[in-house]
């Protein structure tokens, strides 16, 4: 129900006309009001569906000035690992600021104007009190506070040091270290401040069982089985990983002793990206792309309903078409509602 007194806004959308307001008038008791029209003209008539308080603005000198958004870090942003050295690349990087080495959650390190955040580090829980090392089935989670960390090694390569098991007792059933490689059922997960796109990462000490997988939020984005140190990155080719969604680097497969076979276990020693400029938000109703929602935009909008062209902008019930189900929400934005 309309409450009486509601403002009825009536404006000229023909061609050639840009929102001329010709009446606005409060709605009567009876709930009529009538328009006069020409031929050939369009006219759109908004109601609100309760009565305004309309104010008198004045111009003054006092202005709101939007800040232009930080131009974007240089690319390509390489993460090289260097022992006690930082993860300073082609873009370069302060070598005595807080590194991957080591590195728990919370932890960061910005290289080129591109910082990385820590979100987790996990390995498999191992119980040494036996004869042979055994997976508990548990895992251990740098978040959760149980000491796992990230790791650059002395081969100048970034691992990760698994609390629960020496080297020595790792020996006996894996062929690597666990202190300073990725081995089966470890992960790195972090974010970026930017968007960015993967373009190289090359891994080190790698053999042919080895399995490397790459996931977004979750989701596989890249598995890779093989003794290629410079992974196939056609998975993730043109893919933009937004700024903080989580990226893992995870290592898959089964352990292997010297006796047994060669090591599934692998370090990397750079990744490279490239920073992205993130899409602008869709603004709904903004139709004429001017980053506001005013009388402007109704004869962008009107021609956009009467031509069937999708624009998002125009989308209001966001149905993925722009028909006249979308004028009633296009008022209300267009009236504050």
């Amino acid at each position: 129900n309309i409450e009486t007194g509601a403002v009825v806004q009536i404006e000229e959308v023909s061609e050639g006309n840009i929102a001329e307001v010709t009446q606005r008038i409060p709605l009567p008791a009876n709930g009529r009001v009538s328009v006069e029209q020409t031929g050939e003209s369009v006219m759109l008539v908004s109601v609100s569906e309760t009565t305004h308080n309309l104010l008198t603005l004045t111009p003054t000198d006092d202005a709101t000035v939007r800040a232009l958004p930080d131009a974007l870090p240089d690319s390509p942003v390489v993460f090289d690992f260097v022992t006690n050295g930082g993860a300073g690349g082609a873009a370069g990087a302060d070598p005595a600021g807080t590194d991957f080495d080591p590195s728990i959650a919370g932890d960061t390190v910005t290289v080129g104007g591109l910082t990385a955040t820590i979100v987790d580090v996990t390995s498999l829980e191992y119980d040494v009190s036996g004869p042979l090392p055994e997976a508990t089935g548990n895992i251990l989670s740098s978040a959760a506070g149980d000491g796992v960390s990230t790791n650059v090694s002395g081969q100048d390569a970034l691992g990760i040091n698994n609390p629960s098991i020496n080297n020595s007792d790792f020996d006996l059933i894996g062929n690597g270290s666990d202190s300073a490689d990725f081995n089966p059922g470890e992960t790195v997960t972090f974010t970026f401040d930017y968007a960015v796109q993967f373009t190289a990462i090359e891994l080190e000490s790698v053999e042919a069982a080895d399995s490397f997988d790459v996931l977004v939020d979750g989701v596989a984005v890249l598995e890779t089985t093989g003794e290629d140190a410079f992974l196939d990155l056609s998975g993730l080719a043109g893919l933009t990983i937004a700024a903080g969604s989580e990226i893992t680097f995870a290592v898959d497969g089964v352990l292997e002793t010297a006796n047994d076979g060669p090591a599934t276990s692998l370090r990397i020693e750079t990744f490279t990206v490239d920073i992205v400029a993130a899409p602008a938000p869709t603004i709904l109703g903004d139709v004429d792309l001017d980053g506001d929602v005013d009388f402007s935009d109704i004869p962008v909008f009107v021609d956009r309903l009467l031509s069937g062209v999708f624009q998002a902008e125009a989308d209001i019930d966001q149905n993925n078409i722009v028909d006249f189900s979308d004028i009633s929400p296009f008022t209300a934005i267009l009236l504050g509602l």
